[in-house]
């Protein structure tokens, strides 16, 4: 009797010490906090856990400091969060984590101090995410790293040094689209004197990264005289409301533009002429709700496009038919109520398409004709009360369908035939099915 009563009072004390939605092994302190709705790191995680398993929640932001009370931690897996961005000290206190897998999230940046604290890491895993940006010296107190996974990234190009101190890796994966970094050196008949620097008042220039960034700086207007050799321009968070006609005069070298949260409605015919580098455009959280095709004039190396939650009741028809390179297009959370024939014309190179949290009741069964290199539709939280099957013939490669939160209560045997012999990834949960036939 003793021994059970033990038994209890300490599977009690483990209950009380667990957080809510997750499942606590004392005895081999791990603790599993699978696919549930945490928006946050929990707060009460037992002080000697050595495994963390927080997969399938929704991080946005991994804060300084969060992982302070837990510094027995050996294995942190944090896939499939929705994270977007690691505070600088995010993982301070975890001196003993030899293991951290961020797989599959959409992570952007590294920064400096992005990785600081992690002196024990072995294994970093960031396969999946959409990093461009690396800053030099991300890695630099890394130096027990022995395996760096990079791959299905969006990175361009690599800045000197970016793997300095990382003296016994044994394995690095990168991505397929790395470029060769274009040399930071003028032409002859173009030197450059000390001091002559030019950049717009308010805003910081990087001359070793390439880099410019007038964030948050309350400009009404896009400011000119940026570096000719500006590779990646941020101008977050400034009150634009329109781009003018050729905005960014000069930056032929430009590769990464940032114009998230600008209260932007409107872009006009050559905004982005001359911009012939441009590979990531970002206009997300704007107030955009139509796009002509010629907007895009002059930017035909445009790869990532993002317009998620903008003002579009529509896909606007034809916009991508100047962007014969465009591989990702994000479209999600807008008001888009259906996917017509010749909305997607002229984008016969999209591999990625994001619609998720929009309104789609229908779409058109040539409405995804222009894309058959198509390899991921994400569907899920639209309105859709059956599968497009009509929609999904002619897509030869789609490997990933995500279904999921759509009103669908019917389902029949042959409904994924058309992309039978390719898909390796159907998301079908939270649908409300009430027959399969």
């Amino acid at each position: 009797w003793g021994l059970l009563l033990l038994s209890a009072a300490l599977r009690a004390t483990a209950a009380a010490h667990c957080p809510a939605p997750c499942v606590c092994d004392n005895l081999r302190a791990h603790v599993l906090c699978l696919n549930g709705s945490l928006m946050a790191i929990p707060d009460n995680i037992p002080e000697l856990t050595k495994k963390l398993d927080l997969r399938g929640n929704i991080f946005m932001v991994i804060p300084a400091g969060v992982f302070l009370a837990i510094p027995y931690v050996t294995h942190l897996d944090l896939q499939h969060c929705k994270m977007e961005r690691l505070e600088e000290g995010a993982f301070q206190g975890l001196g003993r984590l030899v293991y951290l897998n961020l797989a599959s999230n959409g992570i952007a940046f590294l920064y400096q101090e992005s990785l600081d604290g992690l002196s024990s890491l072995q294994h970093l895993i960031l396969e999946g995410n959409r990093i461009e940006e690396i800053q030099s010296g991300a890695f630099g107190h890394l130096g027990s790293l022995t395996v760096l996974d990079l791959r299905a990234n969006a990175l361009v190009y690599l800045p000197d040094m970016v793997f300095q101190g990382l003296h016994v890796l044994r394995w690095l994966r990168l991505c397929s689209h790395l470029q060769p970094r274009p040399s930071p050196t003028a032409p002859p008949e173009q030197p450059r004197v000390a001091g002559s620097r030019q950049c717009p008042q308010g805003c910081v220039c990087s001359s070793d990264f390439h880099h410019g960034s007038c964030e948050n700086r309350d400009l009404q207007e896009i400011p000119r005289d940026f570096p000719k050799d500006t590779r990646l321009l941020d101008l977050r968070r400034n009150p634009f409301m329109t781009v003018p006609p050729y905005a960014f005069p000069g930056l032929k070298e430009l590769v990464s533009l940032h114009l998230q949260r600008c209260s932007i409605r409107m872009l006009h015919p050559g905004a982005l002429r001359g911009l012939e580098s441009l590979v990531y455009l970002y206009l997300s959280n704007n107030h955009l709700s139509t796009l002509a095709a010629s907007a895009f004039e002059g930017v035909p190396q445009l790869a990532y496009l993002d317009l998620d939650h903008n003002a579009f009741t529509r896909v606007p028809a034809g916009a991508f038919r100047l962007l014969p390179n465009l591989i990702s297009l994000h479209l999600q959370h807008n008001a888009i109520g259906e996917l017509a024939e010749g909305d997607l014309a002229g984008a016969r190179g999209l591999r990625w398409l994001y619609l998720a949290g929009n309104a789609i009741r229908h779409i058109a069964s040539a409405a995804l004709a222009p894309t058959k290199m198509l390899e991921k539709l994400h569907l899920e939280g639209n309105h859709l009360s059956e599968v497009p099957t009509a929609a999904l013939w002619g897509l030869p490669a789609l490997s990933e369908l995500k279904l999921s939160r759509n009103p669908i209560k019917h389902m029949g045997d042959s409904v994924f035939l058309p992309v039978a012999s390719s898909l390796q990834h159907l998301y079908l949960d939270n649908l409300g099915l009430e027959r399969v036939s």
